[in-house]
């Protein structure tokens, strides 16, 4: 790794533990997930000196759907976390990972070659747009937040968008043969596959019926060229539908 992205791997972790030390300190999560969260940041770190990322790239050799992984994994312990610590948890550590994104960005854009840390963790694209995707989907979690009912629409959200968008590119670029023509580089394979494991996560949080529409929404925003980004879109959408579904049913 460059010992420029490493100043900035450095960097980000003491602004994501530092805000993480503010909620610690307002009550709003516990002394322990910041722990946590220092191991993990020291895992990263040592999984790049042992060379992680060749042992993944034969496991998965395109580079996007390696992300997609960690996407899927990703939104699972978050909402795991959820419900074991409390929607406010949660929030913090959407926060504490969403400010070094934005602080970030721009610097990243100069100098987008990082390690393992950058490419599985933070979701940085070779093709020029570094942390969009998790600047992205933490801002939609937020703002999923805002917008939610109760704290399960929360988590459903979080779920639609790592299993939904994460089963989309995975089963489409692998099984994709039916593109959708509105909207070429999506399939209809990926699509039903975003739909289908949409709906089984969502189910395990919330009503079976409302975990249906969930998932149709979630499919619906997936598919269509709506700007700015699907993992923006996809939690916002949800939430408004599970919002709109709760003050008038």
């Amino acid at each position: 790794m460059p010992q420029a992205s490493k100043k900035l791997t450095c960097f980000m972790a003491v602004l994501n533990l530092s805000t993480l030390a503010v909620f610690v300190n307002a009550g709003w999560t516990p002394l322990w997930l910041l722990a946590a969260v220092v191991v993990c940041w020291l895992l990263l770190a040592l999984l790049d000196v042992v060379y992680w990322k060749l042992w993944i790239s034969e496991l998965i050799t395109d580079y996007r759907l390696r992300l997609k992984f960690v996407h899927v994994l990703g939104g699972v312990l978050l909402v795991w976390l959820g419900m074991w610590l409390g929607e406010r948890a949660l929030v913090a550590l959407i926060v504490s990972m969403l400010l070094p994104c934005l602080l970030c960005a721009l610097a990243l854009r100069r100098n987008p070659s990082m390690g393992v840390f950058g490419l599985a963790f933070l979701g940085v694209d070779r093709g020029g747009k570094p942390l969009e995707a998790p600047t992205y989907a933490f801002s939609g979690m937020l703002l999923a937040y805002l917008i939610s009912p109760y704290r399960e629409a929360l988590y459903a959200s979080i779920l639609v968008l790592s299993l939904g968008d994460g089963a989309a590119a995975l089963v489409g670029r692998r099984l994709g043969r039916h593109f959708i023509p509105f909207n070429s580089p999506k399939s209809v394979e990926g699509s039903v596959a975003c739909f289908a494991l949409a709906f089984l996560g969502a189910s395990l949080v919330i009503d079976p019926l409302l975990a249906l529409g969930s998932a149709l929404v979630g499919a619906l925003v997936e598919a269509l060229p709506i700007p700015p980004d699907d993992n923006l879109n996809i939690p916002v959408a949800v939430s408004l539908f599970l919002w709109l579904s709760n003050l008038f049913c």
